[in-house]
């Protein structure tokens, strides 16, 4: 923002530091108001930014400054915008409403809007769906968004499921688009081992999709900490690894012994309790076979091999 240049930009957005004086409150809201109406946009831009802090002094007086920033729908105080309106929304959601419609227009703001639109609507804070499926239908970025949102809430401070976030991470599954397929990449770094038995009907389905087929590395790397635990569940999830796509190290899709070490990991799992395992310490030996006899990773194998030796 060029504004904080200046010496009355600089001035609003040291204004907002002093969100903790109470007591100046009035004088802070006056300044800050007749900025809004009356001053350049650069100087009136530096406000947006952090502007929900001043929630601390005065929730609604906050979101009327706010939605008089937007109210001309300018690219400057738009795209600085998505930090404070995440809290605002909460505020007053129905008052929110042209502000995201006001946002349809800045697709550098559309992932953003996918995140905060899905957090309303996993937590109930707010009858937010139709909104967020306007914004999905408008391209990959609210997708991403979303996608982001729901692997972070998979289940809730309870440790139960959420299954709003359930049905939200498992919508895109056949999506083919790049970003798609990196929201996903991203996600299952957010997604927990104590998240699995709530997504294993997901991962199941995961399985045969698109994103699968196009990058399951990421895919790999969560069972690989989930097998030791569930190990009959992840060598059923590794079986289908003959129907994904080739793995090419100029991409970022690119995997290698990866699904060696689910197996691996589980079928040590099985070993250590293998009274009532013989099937599956079987299946998980003919599932290696199967890995050993595919010519795209046969010389992962036999590293994974000889690392375990070690």
């Amino acid at each position: 923002l060029t504004g904080y240049n200046s010496v009355r930009g600089s001035a609003v957005a040291m204004l907002l530091r002093c969100y903790f004086f109470k007591q100046h409150e009035n004088l802070i809201f006056e300044t800050l108001e007749s900025v809004a109406e009356n001053d350049f946009l650069a100087v009136r831009g530096q406000m947006m930014p952090r502007l929900a802090v001043l929630m601390n002094l005065n929730k609604p007086r906050t979101l009327r400054l706010f939605l008089r920033l937007i109210r001309d729908n300018e690219v400057l105080i738009m795209e600085h915008s998505a930090w404070s309106s995440q809290y605002l929304a909460c505020v007053d959601l129905e008052q929110m409403k042209p502000y995201f419609e006001y946002a349809f227009s800045h697709l550098k703001l559309h992932r953003n809007m996918g995140i905060i639109l899905s957090q309303i609507w996993i937590f109930g804070q707010g009858d937010v769906l139709l909104l967020l499926n306007q914004f999905i239908e408008r391209g990959d970025e609210a997708k991403a968004g979303t996608i982001e949102i729901a692997a972070r809430s998979i289940t809730n401070k309870d440790g139960e499921p959420n299954t709003r976030s359930l049905e939200l991470f498992g919508r895109f599954f056949e999506e083919a688009s790049e970003a798609v397929v990196r929201a996903y990449d991203v996600a299952f770094s957010h997604v927990k081992p104590s998240d699995f038995p709530h997504l294993l009907p997901l991962l199941t389905r995961f399985t045969k999709t698109t994103v699968a087929r196009k990058n399951p590395r990421p895919f790999y790397e969560y069972l690989i900490t989930c097998a030791k635990k569930h190990p009959r569940e992840c060598l059923g999830l590794v079986s289908d690894f003959a129907q994904y796509e080739k793995p090419d190290i100029r991409f970022a899709g690119h995997y290698g012994q990866e699904p060696f070490q689910v197996v691996i990991n589980a079928y040590n799992s099985l070993l250590d309790r293998k009274n009532d395992n013989a099937v599956f310490l079987r299946e998980a030996l003919l599932l290696f076979d199967r890995m050993l006899l595919d010519d795209r990773f046969r010389s992962y194998a036999v590293k994974t091999l000889e690392e375990v030796e070690q």
